[in-house]
């Protein structure tokens, strides 16, 4: 005789748990989200402070000053030089006496300059006028200028007008951050436990 086959008993499934428990996963996964979101926010806050204060710096270094303010010096010519850096780009530097080195700002540097410096002979007299951060402003050789003291700062002051917007960008972002970051942490600190309250009544 055949075995008569066990019928296979049909799972039953309640509805209503299923929403709950589907709605429940839901609810999870976006208050995930949501932390997340609030971390990078903080995150973002932290990195777009350091550059408003980093391009506040620069703003300082490249503000124009009167000549009668800049710094004025003499020094032996040695050499010029130049250099690629994978970081920091292309790199000119002058050589001086007594083993100084002055570097020249990638804002003004042009052709002309470069072919001027490469002509010097070793031993000719510099005459520098500088940023009182050691900027080099201006550049004379024997009474022939070789770097004009406007057209540095003009250079020069064209660079800061973009950090400062880029400052200024920075600064918005900061405060949306800071705005997005504080209104999740006070959903989740004082709106989330007055919910969880509401539901155990």
């Amino acid at each position: 005789m055949a075995k008569k086959r066990k019928k296979r008993q049909k799972k039953t499934y309640n509805v209503k748990e299923l929403q709950e428990k589907w709605k429940l996963q839901r609810f999870d996964e976006k208050k995930y989200f949501d932390k997340m979101r609030t971390i990078l926010a903080i995150v973002g806050v932290v990195i777009l402070a350091f550059f408003f204060i980093l391009s506040c710096f620069i703003i300082g270094i490249y503000k124009p000053i009167d000549k009668e303010d800049a710094i004025t010096c003499s020094k032996e010519f040695q050499d010029f030089h130049s250099y690629f850096s994978k970081t920091t780009g292309y790199n000119y530097y002058i050589e001086l006496s007594n083993n100084e080195r002055r570097s020249i700002p990638d804002e003004y540097f042009n052709g002309k300059l470069e072919n001027d410096l490469r002509q010097l002979s070793t031993g000719t007299i510099l005459d520098f006028k500088l940023h009182p951060d050691g900027t080099i402003l201006e550049i004379k050789a024997e009474q022939k200028e070789i770097l004009n003291f406007d057209y540095a700062q003009k250079q020069l002051f064209k660079t800061s007008i973009f950090i400062f917007v880029l400052g200024i960008l920075s600064f918005l972002g900061m405060v949306a951050c800071t705005v997005y970051a504080m209104i999740k942490i006070i959903k989740y600190k004082v709106f989330e436990p007055s919910k969880n309250v509401y539901k155990r009544r």
